[in-house]
């Protein structure tokens, strides 16, 4: 461990020295948006490194920190001339607030490894909302990157269904059709649950764009290739795949969503499931809104195409009537506990909280350090774990608040849920300033009406990464960090309502 860390200071020396006189602004920029586009690749691709695993979004984070640090060292006149988003000092803060819990750090390399990584959430944050630019393209290229993790999904379903090994499709043994009747998709993501967290986001992207009649390839057309990322985008939208999108932009959002909620259904994560009629009701309320018309038909005809697939199925595949009764059973057996994982039959989580928290209840324990500190709650003679140090919680917040302190769950808390009402006033400011004279939609400017699409899908999936914070943890989860960056990065662009 030590002769990696001696190493990585090597390389980074080096470097530095090598890079100094010529690190600009531009690439910065360039790592922020590349954060943005690798938000889907959260295990495919990574790198095992001293026990724990680095995502792409995480080394493109630790390089976006490093550059950032050499600018302000060196004074740079770009970057001094910018005004950080406010919620950049509360990141700061979060960590000040949090450093007493370091003086009862149980496991050094435990608390190594989630800091850091907890380090690299935020700081996807910072850089993402302070640093990118031309946000509507990098968008675009998002959504792209996001078809072919959808591609990919269907194939481990078809390929598990098939037989083929779980080698060939990526696909966990624990979450295959073996197991449950049907396969647990999760993709490039390492869990189900973490896939279905992210169909929150583009659900809600696709349907917020199709109410509001956003043409997302014409609005994030590229027109003049600066540099290698876009000349490969200009190339794509000459491709008859994107010109067909692109007439029919509409019949795309609507065959994208019913595949992302089939994708949904597949990934049996019940988390998910509980907190989804939040997302429909928020759908129903702000699609109703803009756009009544478009939203009757939308809801209509996929609500009868569900119905009529779900009914075929039934009525003439045995397989289905299978798979439907081994689901059945499944989740019946989670309510009895039937079915817990051997971490829940031989770990008395709830009686170690109530223990743990009263003794640290201001400054935490010191991050990752909760299995360190309840190893004397397994239950002996039942208990199959190896490394009771990497138990968590499974809530996010009341990880952070057991490990991290009082004062750091309540700024955590402020970043989230201040940035989703500052989000909320926009919207409604934004909605009053384009829709006061009753204008019908496409009146109003395509671009405005683009922004106007993604703070409310934005604002909508946030809202249910945060639901689904009460169920799963470790705290750093990329892909959440970087949806509020997105939304936050929307504030910084003074021009971006005057765009035509």
């Amino acid at each position: 461990m030590f002769t990696l860390l001696f190493l990585v200071l090597v390389i980074v020396i080096s470097s530095t020295l090598l890079l100094y006189p010529y690190v600009k602004l531009s690439w910065l920029q360039a790592v922020a948006g590349a954060i943005i586009i690798s938000l889907p690749f959260e295990r495919i691709p990574s790198v095992n490194i001293a026990g724990g695993t680095l995502r792409i979004s995480q080394i493109l984070t630790a390089l976006g920190i490093y550059l950032f640090l050499i600018l302000f060292i060196k004074k740079d006149k770009s970057l001094m001339k910018m005004n950080l988003h406010n919620k950049s000092i509360w990141i700061f803060l979060f960590f000040l607030v949090s450093l007493p819990s370091t003086l009862f750090v149980i496991s050094g390399t435990r608390y190594l490894i989630t800091m850091v990584a907890t380090t690299l959430s935020f700081g996807a944050l910072f850089l993402v909302s302070n640093f990118t630019k031309n946000l509507k393209q990098k968008v675009f290229y998002l959504c792209l990157a996001f078809m072919l993790v959808t591609v990919f999904a269907l194939y481990q379903i078809v390929g598990d269904l098939i037989g083929l090994p779980g080698t060939l499709t990526g696909l966990k043994p624990m979450f295959s059709s073996f197991i449950f009747g049907i396969p647990r998709v999760h993709t490039t993501f390492n869990e189900p649950s973490y896939f279905a967290n992210s169909l929150f986001l583009f659900i809600s992207l696709f349907f917020f764009w199709s109410v509001l009649e956003v043409n997302i390839f014409k609005v994030s057309a590229v027109k003049k290739a600066s540099n290698f990322l876009q000349k490969i985008a200009l190339h794509l939208q000459n491709s008859k795949v994107i010109q067909w999108c692109h007439k029919n932009y509409q019949l795309f959002y609507h065959i994208s969503i019913s595949t992302f909620i089939v994708l949904f259904l597949f990934t049996l994560s019940k988390s998910a499931w509980v907190i989804a009629p939040v997302l429909i009701v928020y759908c129903l309320y702000f699609g109703r809104k803009y756009n009544m018309h478009y939203f009757t038909k939308f809801f209509i005809s996929l609500g009868i195409s569900i119905l009529v697939l779900t009914g075929i199925l039934l009525i003439f595949s045995k397989e289905a009537r299978e798979t439907v009764n081994n689901i059945y059973t499944h989740l019946m057996a989670t309510v009895t506990r039937d079915s817990a994982t051997a971490m829940e039959r031989s770990f008395n989580a709830q009686t170690a909280l109530v223990d743990l928290y009263p003794q640290r209840a201001i400054t935490g324990i010191g991050s990752g350090q909760f299995g360190s500190y309840a190893r004397d709650y397994l239950l002996s003679g039942l208990s199959t774990i190896t490394k009771p140090e990497e138990i968590i919680v499974f809530n996010v917040y009341i990880e952070v608040l057991l490990e991290f302190g009082l004062l750091a769950v309540c700024v955590f808390l402020y970043i989230f849920l201040h940035s989703l009402w500052a989000n909320h006033q926009q919207i409604r400011i934004k909605d009053k300033e384009l829709f006061e004279n009753d204008n019908e939609i496409t009146t109003v400017s395509e671009t405005k009406r683009y922004y106007l699409a993604l703070r409310l899908a934005l604002g909508g999936a946030i809202l249910m990464f945060m639901l689904q914070w009460n169920f799963i943890s470790p705290i750093y989860i990329n892909p959440i960090f970087i949806s509020l960056g997105i939304l936050l990065n929307i504030d910084q662009d003074k021009l971006l309502y005057y765009e035509d």
